[in-house]
């Protein structure tokens, strides 16, 4: 009984499914690429990890007022000083 990953009985109709099994068969029978990549090429990728991460960290920055309101509300916790620390002084 010898079946393929991409059998007619197995697999749900349609062209979709024939092109998601060529592209699953071209990544696991990749052959070696001869290709040269020079040292440009992973600094380019250092360059835009770095520049992922920091615009992550850009946009939480931005939004943490927001994102912290999300999780008290998510989690029940709130704020009992809403004053921020001020003294109150008559």
């Amino acid at each position: 009984m010898n079946k393929s990953f991409c059998s007619k009985r197995l697999t749900p109709p349609g062209r979709l499914w024939s092109f998601h099994c060529l592209a699953v068969y071209s990544l696991i029978a990749a052959r070696d690429a001869h290709a040269y990549l020079d040292p440009a090429t992973g600094s380019l990728l250092i360059q835009i990890l770095v520049g992922a991460v920091l615009g992550a960290s850009l946009t939480v920055k931005m939004w943490w007022f927001r994102v912290k309101e999300l999780f008290a509300r998510m989690f029940g916790v709130f704020r009992r000083d809403t004053n921020h620390g001020e003294s109150e002084e008559d």
